[in-house]
């Protein structure tokens, strides 16, 4: 299986790079779904993620593991780079600084980002929810989130299994130095 190593502060600022640009508080659903589509399109793309995130197959769509959790308000621990650059109210998010930290973003993950809100931001969250409930690596209703390979999102848009295998190696040898070097 694709690995990769979840950075939260990056997660966080493209998370408030969309709400920021949205200009106004956002159903934490919503920016769940948008996230979902920028890290498994830069993934097809770039082949990497902006958050490196687990993609996982929820009952009510595929999602981001820990990108859903942190939408979903304050955990026994607190994530202090979350808090620092989103804030929660019931269930709408908004940027909580408008001159946000984007260091960690790359000048193709800020546009990556910027396009997915303009061309999905309009969207009613049902619709949204309803566009990535179609896409094959959602298992449909199920009890508990379900880990969805990389591999899947990347045989889905048309790469030979030869072309994923490079990739995968490729992303092994970053993972396993990321986690050297992370822990």
């Amino acid at each position: 299986m694709i690995r990769f190593v979840f950075n939260e502060q990056k997660a966080a600022q493209a998370a408030a790079r969309i709400l920021r640009r949205h200009g106004e508080p956002m159903h934490r659903d919503k920016l769940v779904n948008l996230l979902y589509l920028a890290d498994r399109w830069f993934l097809v793309e770039h082949h990497v993620t902006i958050t490196g995130d687990d993609f996982i197959s929820a009952n009510d769509g595929p999602a981001l593991c820990r990108i859903r959790e942190l939408a979903s308000g304050p955990a026994e621990e607190p994530c202090a780079d979350w808090s620092r650059h989103v804030s929660i109210t019931a269930d709408s998010l908004a940027c909580a600084t408008p001159d946000d930290d984007e260091s960690l973003l790359s000048e193709a993950s800020s546009q990556f980002l910027d396009r997915i809100h303009d061309r999905f931001a309009d969207d009613l969250i049902d619709e949204l929810a309803q566009r990535l409930r179609s896409f094959s690596e959602w298992k449909g209703p199920c009890a508990e989130p379900v880990p969805i390979d990389p591999r899947e999102i990347l045989t889905a848009a048309g790469c030979a299994d030869w072309y994923i295998d490079r990739i995968e190696a490729d992303l092994e040898t970053a993972y396993q130095a990321r986690r050297k070097y992370v822990a």
